[in-house]
């Protein structure tokens, strides 16, 4: 049985944070204490189950809509649409069913980016059981797109960015956002 498992880890704005938002410079970091996992495995039918257990079956992308879903079904089924118009004719989810299962320990409401980490894994895995090539860049961008365009969530691309590349980063967020404004830094250079 193929599985495809992926995480994502939380993440801290050092400088500059919301700055994001308007196109400013921010300074962050992703850490290794928490983080979000998916994994996405053969099934009969497709569905995607929250952390906290919830589950929504999805019989086609047409059908699937993220706003009614609870309790994080709704971020994963905007990654999934994200995916999907992204690579299309790739993603189809009829053709090769799944079950996308996701659990996370980052603290909640606290500021670490729950929300886009379990966004973040959930692209990872999907992408790796549709055999879509993703790269950093990609990933923060349709996390964000998820989370923006598919859910009307007021977002910005740091936490995205942070857990689609890791590390410490200085990210430049001018318009138009390109991966060679990322600059990941050496941990120990940090004052």
């Amino acid at each position: 049985m193929v599985v495809h498992e992926a995480l994502a880890r939380p993440r801290v704005g050092l400088l500059g944070n919301p700055s994001d938002l308007y196109g400013g410079r921010v300074l962050g970091f992703t850490f290794d204490d928490f983080a979000a996992r998916a994994r996405v495995e053969p099934a009969r039918r497709t569905s995607v189950i929250g952390p906290g257990g919830q589950e929504a079956e999805v019989e086609d992308l047409e059908s699937l809509r993220p706003t009614a879903r609870d309790g994080g079904c709704q971020l994963l089924a905007a990654a999934l649409r994200r995916l999907a118009a992204a690579a299309p004719g790739r993603v189809d989810p009829a053709a090769r069913p799944f079950q996308l299962w996701t659990a996370t320990d980052i603290p909640r409401q606290v500021g670490l980016a729950g929300s886009s980490a379990l966004v973040v894994a959930a692209l990872r895995a999907l992408a790796r059981w549709f055999d879509v090539p993703l790269q950093p860049f990609d990933v923060s961008e349709l996390a964000l797109a998820a989370e923006s365009i598919e859910l009307g969530t007021v977002a910005g691309p740091q936490d995205r960015v942070l857990q689609a590349y890791e590390g410490v980063l200085f990210m430049d967020f001018r318009e138009p956002r390109e991966p060679g404004r990322y600059q990941r830094l050496v941990p120990a250079s940090l004052p």
